[in-house]
């Protein structure tokens, strides 16, 4: 069972992953994220949110978001930024 743990990313394989996966089992993970995305607004809150950043703050967030973990700013980047 997965984690509803969120402060790392799970390691565990996602549904739409599966290169295999069946075409209606694809459409109907396609239907519920987008009846997911609906429900919470789509990207638009994101998009809105990002425009409102000052831009001295995108440096700080791409490094303390970055994708691939081991490029995440620790502390001590933080510190020295």
């Amino acid at each position: 069972m997965a984690s509803l743990y969120f402060r790392e990313r799970s390691s565990e394989k996602e549904i739409l992953d599966d290169f295999n996966l069946k075409d209606n089992d694809l459409s109907q993970n396609l239907k519920e994220l987008e009846r997911v995305n609906t429900l919470l607004g789509g990207y638009a809150p994101v998009l809105a949110m990002l425009e409102r950043i000052k831009p001295e703050f995108v440096e700080l967030l791409r490094g303390l978001l970055h994708d691939d973990f081991k490029q995440r700013w620790t502390l001590d980047d933080l510190l020295s930024w």
